[in-house]
Order: structure tokens, then sequence, then C-alpha cells
């Protein structure tokens, strides 16, 4: 607590008075340089820019009737409004170091007007100088105090919205419907219509806590994907949203990394809207199905590279149905596994027989014997286009 100023001599009081009648002066060149000279404040109008002069208002009238008159620091009461201030400035966007930045430019402003005004009475000025020390110390309260109540509405409004996107996220990732979603997301501040794509990840067994969140956002973080990530925790696993030009290595490596603890990552196809959305958060979840159904090596599962087993419908009965149908004893348990494998490396290079027979190490002969073989035991004459087609779908079906 500063010691208080010896009282005012009659001629400084009388010069202090009439400052403090023409402090609207003041005011006004205060509130025009802080415009000027932060773009944040220059940008502000209406209701938030009234507002802001009525704050430059009150700070000038406390400089001259509290620091210098009194020759006090403001009181908690009266420090409430610059707390409210503060408040809005966060709502308003205004960044912390052009707040503070305000309040040192209207200190130096009001204090080189007071000297100019002075003239060469230096023992008026002497004593006025007396003053300073006050005037830095109630300075420092008010922008520690304003500081104060920034960070904690600032925190306050980033748990909020933090919060607001889970839950946003949780009924992406549910049933509710589309009118519904779109009404949450916006009154979230939810940008919904850019286009993003969606990203989940199933944690391991032993991260499957809400500690896995956390996880995948260090990790997230680390690739500077930056404050266009959405992240939130929903019954599937971790489920982030990227904006479409997201760096896909940097996604791969962070899923890379997630995938050595047992993790797997499935990625949908860039959606926007309400229902956009809710499709990639969809196919995510079922890549993750689906290359976890087919043990698929990798770090991540694409759903566009997924799509045609999902029209299948693969892991379901009737898949299986289809498999067996079309590929009858070949999957036989102790069935000769050399068959099922050609028809494999068939598959896998579009039916080329000279591909095929390099990945399998024979001849290209060697690989029409076996075809013909095939189509004698086992009924599948790979010249048909339509048992071609088939063919390759009872392949990846069974895949094990």
């Amino acid at each position: 607590m500063q010691n208080q100023p010896t009282s005012l001599s009659p001629a400084l009081r009388e010069r202090i008075e009439c400052a403090y009648r023409n402090r609207e002066i003041q005011a006004r060149e205060i509130f025009a340089l802080c415009r000027s000279r932060f773009p944040h404040y220059g940008a502000l109008e209406g209701e938030a820019l009234a507002k802001f002069r009525e704050n430059v208002d009150m700070v000038v009238a406390a400089f001259y009737r509290l620091q210098l008159l009194e020759g006090r620091e403001p009181t908690a009461e009266e420090l409430e409004p610059q707390r409210r201030a503060a408040r809005d400035r966060v709502a308003q966007g205004i960044p912390l170091e052009e707040m503070v930045g305000c309040y040192q430019v209207g200190l130096a402003q009001l204090w080189t007007h007071l000297l100019e005004n002075l003239g060469t009475q230096t023992d008026v000025q002497a004593e006025l100088l007396q003053r300073v020390p006050i005037t830095i110390a109630a300075n420092t309260l008010v922008t520690s105090t304003a500081t104060e109540a920034y960070v904690q509405e600032r925190e306050r409004r980033a748990r909020s919205l933090d919060q607001a996107i889970a839950d946003l996220l949780r009924l992406f990732a549910g049933e509710a419907p589309l009118a519904a979603l779109e009404m949450r997301a916006r009154s979230a501040g939810f940008e919904i219509d850019v286009p993003r794509f969606a990203v989940v990840f199933r944690p391991a067994p032993e991260d499957a806590s809400i500690s896995a969140i956390d996880l995948a956002r260090t990790l997230l973080d680390d690739r500077n994907f930056g404050s266009d990530l959405v992240i939130g925790r929903v019954a599937q696993g971790v489920l982030v949203l990227l904006p479409e030009g997201a760096p896909r290595s940097a996604l791969a490596d962070v899923a890379g990394k997630l995938r050595d603890r047992g993790w797997r990552a499935g990625v949908g196809e860039v959606g926007s809207g309400a229902a956009g959305l809710r499709r990639t958060i969809r196919e995510a979840t079922r890549a993750v199905e689906l290359g976890t159904l087919l043990d698929r090596q990798g770090p991540v599962d694409e759903y566009h590279e997924l799509a045609v087993l999902d029209l299948v419908d693969i892991g379901s009965p009737r898949a299986r149905e289809f498999a067996h149908r079309v590929l009858g004893s070949l999957l036989e348990s102790d069935a000769n596994a050399m068959p099922l494998e050609t028809l494999r490396s068939l598959c896998r290079h579009g039916f080329s027989q000279k591909l095929a027979a390099a990945e399998l190490g024979i001849h290209p002969h060697t690989l029409a014997y076996r075809t013909a073989q095939i189509r004698q035991r086992y009924g599948i004459d790979l010249d048909d286009a339509e048992t071609r087609l088939r063919v390759h779908l009872a392949v990846m079906i069974a895949a094990p």
C-alpha cells in the first residue's frame, strides 16, 4: 500500500481541478489514440464502442479525482467497473495486450497533458511529480485487476466452449435430428458449413479412459494442427474433426504413434453441414470397425478404401454366406491354400496374370494352369466379368 501523499497546495489543486473539469477533452484524445493504435479497438462499433468510451471516461475521472486530488488507489468496489470492462473485452475479441496497452497509453497521455499545461511553474511541477508514485501504483492495480478478470473470463469461456463442442460431437456421433444439430452448432459458435473430415481414434483397452483424449490432443498439438482442430470424447472413442486441407502425412504420423500403443484410427471422407459431418463421422467409425475386422496393417483405415466392403455388409452373416456361395470349399479349414491365395493375388492386381504371377513368384504359364484348375475343380470361370466381380468381393469378405 502506498503512503498517503501530502495535501495539495492551493495552486496545484486549482490546476488539477481545472483539468478535471475539462477531462472530456483528454478522454476524447485517449479514446482516439487507442482506436488508432490498436486495430481491435479501431474495429469496435455500436454498443461495444460506446461502452469503451464510457470506460475511458471513468479511468480519466479516477486519475484526477482519486489519484491526484485524493491521493489514493481505487477500492475493490471502485475497481468493479474495470472487471466488467475486462470481461467485455474478452467477448469483443480484444487481445489482452491491447487492453493493457490502452491503460498504459492513457496514463502517459494524461501526464503529458498535465506537465505541458504547468508551464514554467517549477514549484508546482515539483509538487505534482510527488503524485507520480500513486498514479503508477493505481494504474498497476487497475491493470492487474483487469488482467485477472480478463484471464478468468477467457478461461471460463474456453471451458464452456470446450464443453459445448464436446456435447455437440456426441450428438453428431449419435442419432439427434439434423435440425437440432444445426441449431446447437450455431449456438456454440461452431462453423458447421466449413468442409471437414472426421477421424475416430479407438483407444487400446488400457488407454480407454478419460486420459485418452489428452493423449490424442497432445500428439495432434505437437504436429501443429492449430486452432481448427475440434476434438471430443464420444462412445466410439476420440473423435476429431479436421479441416479439408489438414496434412494427411502429419495425421498418419500421429495415428502411427497411437497404433504402436494398440489404437486404431479410421478416417471419413470430407463433408460439411449437419448431414455431411454426420456422414463423415459414421464413415470414420465404420472404417475403424472394418479395419479391425480385416486386421489391416498401417496407421490409418481410410473409409474410401473400404467403402465397397460396407456395401456388402462385411462381417455380417449375409456377407459370409455370400463369400461361401462364391468360393465354396476353398474357404474350408482343411482346403488347399494355394487356389485361394492365387485368387487373392489376381484380385490385388486387377486380374493381370503377369503381375499376379510376379507376386506369386511363378511363370505366367503356371498361373494360367492354376486358373484352369480352379475353373475345373471349383466352377470359378475368371474369363467372365461378373464372376470376377463376385470373386473379388468374396475374397475381400473372406480376407483373414
